[in-house]
């Protein structure tokens, strides 16, 4: 949820190609976000229907992914192609890439916003996601 959250807080759609926060790793935290959730409830169920949540992101979000790609590089040609050389698509780099001026274009200074946090409406997913941990304690606790 920090992942989501913290890329969610730093993309502004369509306006302008999001290289900071968590996008400055990969150019797709969302789904990778999304993915270490996935995997975790997976893991909590039984460890092999984490092959299943790794099969549905291949199958799913591996085509979303690409046609994301070419929509980007469409949109920001210039800005995105040097973007994709040096930002893994999936798999976080483990130092954030920077720009070889490190500005953001529109001079918003690059950092999380808790406007576009609140506007992209991430704090359901947080309340979802709490939801499915509290229900998985307590089904854990009525177990034992």
């Amino acid at each position: 949820m920090i992942v989501r959250g913290w890329a969610a807080g730093h993309i502004v759609k369509n306006q302008r190609l999001a290289t900071t926060g968590p996008y400055a790793h990969t150019r797709n935290p969302l789904y990778f976000g999304s993915f270490l959730i996935a995997a975790g409830f997976a893991i909590a169920v039984h460890w092999s229907m984490l092959l299943l949540v790794i099969a549905f992101f291949a199958l799913i979000y591996a085509p979303t992914m690409e046609r994301e790609r070419r929509g980007m590089g469409g949109r920001f040609p210039d800005e995105y192609d040097e973007y994709a050389r040096n930002v893994p698509l999936f798999i976080p780099r483990p130092t954030p890439w920077r720009t070889a001026n490190d500005t953001v274009p529109d001079n918003s200074g690059g950092g999380f916003n808790l406007q576009l946090y609140l506007k992209h409406k991430e704090w359901k997913a947080l309340l979802v996601f709490v939801l499915a941990v509290a229900w998985l304690f307590f089904r854990m606790q009525r177990a034992l």
